[in-house]
């Protein structure tokens, strides 16, 4: 299973490399292998569109997340209908396009 990273550099400060590592380590606890993050300085719709684009060119079953506020709540519904995704800061809560389920990484 492949998993790959986005991080909005706006919202998470000058610490997206801790957040980064977080993110791979949560998705390694879950059993995928980490492919790549991808980095936006700016909150914009361009940011869904290329996450999409993304999730199919590297054929991956995961998105993972810092949390919230680095894609919106109606993109991050969409995109759980591609793949599943995965809010690190909430405790890994994984969002797919049946249900919400809370599964935290120990």
């Amino acid at each position: 299973m492949r998993a790959v990273g986005f991080i909005l550099r706006s919202a998470s400060g000058p610490d997206f490399r801790h957040l980064e590592h977080e993110m791979e380590r949560a998705a390694t606890q879950l059993g995928f292998t980490w492919v790549a993050t991808f980095f936006a300085d700016t909150e914009s719709e361009g940011n869904y569109v290329r996450m999409v684009n993304r999730i199919l060119r590297e054929d991956a079953d995961a998105l993972f997340l810092p949390g919230v506020g680095h894609l919106s709540s109606q993109d991050i519904e969409v995109l759980a209908t591609r793949c599943d995704v995965y809010l690190v800061a909430e405790c890994a809560e994984r969002r797919t396009n049946e249900h919400q389920l809370d599964e935290s990484p120990r």
